[in-house]
């Protein structure tokens, strides 16, 4: 189970009113169950709060069952979601479920009568395209803004947990945000088109997928680098994905496995970069590697820097957190300047 955090510009940084909620994924011949709101247009999963001594299950059980008229049997939890909002704190709990008996009476509240609000059956494709939209919501209906952020991660999150959302719907929902991304999105995704999942092995010897990781200190002043045997500089941590397809899950392990870093946080579910990036032939393990690319994925990650740090001897032969506008001083690697600035930048619009 994980949890996502998401603050709100208008968070106040104190917590008076703290309150619980609970959601419920139900998917059936690949359409999710979601509530239309017919008084604004928009989605919503369905759910809401914890009444009385009720167990987060109840409540997730009563509320499917008052607004969709389907009665649930929630099956895995796998999410916690915390949402900070001027003086709030909400944290929904979201459950994926199993239909017991559907086609039940509706019991709305007077609010959600008035609102139009109707359970609806959305193509998950869909779902995930109205919920990915969140952004143009921004500047001219905030709460909706909101809503569909908090949306669209839980969804992801769903996806990813269950094994739905396959590579390239995966690389399809990446929004790139410059011409280098752009043209490597379209160079990743033709790729898979041809090879599919054999690039997640290196056996796919031309290309193959990748993940790294950008590991900042919990101020967000410093990033952590580490002196990379082969390349012979210092740059980010990461590795292959060695047939496993969930990036983040490889961007964790690698930081651990490079670091000895034990307790990370992931500041951004979503990857904040991706890039090909070319191998020069070399020496791996006492065998000759040629060259090739990696269809790489970047994640970005918050550790402590006072936690103590381990090299991986096969790996890299130093670490150290360096300041963010010192990057360009310690990496000689010329190419990979553009890649880490650009990481700098991600970090800083996350704050």
């Amino acid at each position: 189970m994980r949890t996502l955090k998401i603050i709100h510009e208008d968070f106040e940084n104190q917590i008076d009113i703290l309150r619980h909620a609970s959601r419920g994924i139900v998917v059936k011949d690949n359409k999710i169950l979601l509530i239309y709101v017919g008084i604004k247009g928009n989605y919503m999963i369905p759910g809401g709060g914890k009444e009385g001594v009720e167990s987060i299950r109840e409540t997730c059980i009563r509320e499917l069952r008052e607004e969709t008229g389907t009665l649930v049997s929630p099956k895995d939890f796998f999410l916690d979601v915390e949402e900070y909002l001027q003086n709030s704190c909400f944290i929904h709990h979201c459950f994926i479920c199993n239909i017991e008996e559907d086609h039940l009476p509706l019991h709305l509240t007077k609010e959600e009568i008035k609102a139009k609000c109707e359970p609806r059956w959305v193509d998950l494709n869909e779902a995930l395209r109205i919920f990915e939209g969140y952004s143009d919501y921004k500047n001219k209906d905030i709460e909706i803004y909101g809503l569909y952020k908090r949306e669209y991660l839980t969804l992801k999150e769903y996806l990813r947990y269950s094994g739905i959302m396959d590579t390239h719907n995966f690389l399809r929902s990446y929004n790139p945000i410059n011409d280098q991304e752009k043209a490597d999105l379209k160079y990743m995704l033709y790729m898979y088109d041809k090879l599919g999942d054999e690039l997640f092995s290196r056996t796919s010897l031309a290309t193959h997928f990748s993940a790294s990781c950008w590991i900042t200190n919990k101020d967000h002043t410093k990033v952590l680098l580490n002196y990379h045997n082969i390349y012979k500089n210092w740059g980010w941590l990461g590795g292959h994905n060695d047939n496993d397809k969930d990036f983040l899950n490889v961007a964790l392990k690698e930081a651990m496995e490079e670091s000895g870093l034990s307790d990370i946080k992931v500041l951004a579910e979503d990857p904040i970069s991706i890039e090909i990036l070319p191998v020069t032939y070399h020496y791996k393990n006492g065998k000759f590697v040629s060259s090739h690319t990696h269809m790489n994925v970047t994640y970005l990650l918050e550790a402590d820097e006072k936690e103590e740090l381990r090299i991986k001897p096969d790996e890299n032969s130093g670490l150290k957190w360096v300041l963010l506008e010192d990057v360009v001083k310690v990496v000689k690697e010329e190419a990979m300047l553009p890649i880490y600035m650009k990481l700098n930048d991600a970090l800083k619009r996350i704050g």
